[in-house]
């Protein structure tokens, strides 16, 4: 990926939702980033993304939030590996 941040910056679900991307570091073999959401649903989160080889990562994305008066938190552990190229 040339961008990770634009591959994995998650879009909001509706024109209501504002999430803002709030730290991001990309240092070629790792990702960090942070991102506040606000209306309806309203959520604070980051995590990492270690490109340990260029066939393998893994990382943790943690969120905490409110949607429609419920709280939520949330723990993604992340682990791919490429597997060959795209069929065209």
């Amino acid at each position: 990926m040339k961008d990770p941040g634009k591959s994995l910056m998650p879009q909001p679900p509706s024109p209501e939702e504002k999430c803002t991307r709030t730290q991001y570091e990309w240092t070629g073999s790792k990702l960090s980033s942070q991102i506040q959401s606000s209306g309806p649903m309203v959520m604070n989160g980051g995590g990492h993304i270690d490109f340990d080889t260029t066939d393998h990562y893994r990382g943790k994305i943690t969120s905490a939030g409110s949607v429609n008066g419920h709280d939520f938190t949330s723990t993604i552990l992340l682990a791919g590996h490429r597997l060959g190229t795209c069929p065209e």
